[in-house]
């Protein structure tokens, strides 16, 4: 308190005796903060990323603008060990031929990548629906929305969640380690 009084004593005087202190030193200007990373939030059992999971529908690979979103839950799940099983569902909009095999096929290229990040094959669990699942109308422009990939936490510590199988009762479902 003593050091405070004395060093106000001091500006005022510099200031000669004025009540307003000196001007302060131009200070460098700070770059600007990066952006906080997008997190991965939980709803209802469902892990929602920040930004899509897309694929090129030809060749059935991942796009590029998906990596972020594939990122951001790679290091998630690295953080939250207590996720057990990762249930990925594939689903797709009606039309596609064999669509059950397509919906598994993207759904298993989600689980492999994320294998290459470090996530061990135990805790990630493919699981193919087909057009099965809508989440909207078939019938409107929206339906081509239904063509997408699911994120469940399917077990937590060894416990199912949810109150449904492990597999989400899929027609085919694929445990990565058998590759």
């Amino acid at each position: 308190m003593i050091v405070r009084t004395l060093l106000l004593i001091g500006l005022l005087a510099a200031c000669g005796g004025k009540d307003t202190p000196p001007p302060a030193a131009p200070r460098s200007e700070a770059p600007p903060a990066a952006a906080a990373p997008a997190e991965v939030t939980i709803d209802n059992h469902e892990l929602k990323v920040p930004g899509t999971i897309a694929f090129d529908m030809q060749s059935g690979d991942i796009t590029p603008e998906s990596l972020p979103a594939l990122e951001a839950l790679a290091s998630y799940l690295t953080t939250r060990e207590d996720i057990t099983i990762l249930r990925i569902e594939g689903h797709l909009a009606p039309g596609v031929e064999d669509e059950v095999m397509v919906s598994g096929a993207l759904a298993y290229e989600v689980g492999k990548y994320l294998l290459g990040k470090g996530i061990a094959c135990q805790r990630l669990l493919v699981a193919a629906f087909g057009s099965s699942k809508p989440y909207y109308d078939n019938t409107t422009p929206e339906g081509a929305k239904n063509t997408r990939i699911t994120l469940v936490v399917a077990e937590l510590r060894g416990h199912p969640v949810g109150g449904m199988a492990i597999d989400g009762n899929s027609a085919v479902a694929t445990n990565l380690c058998s590759e």
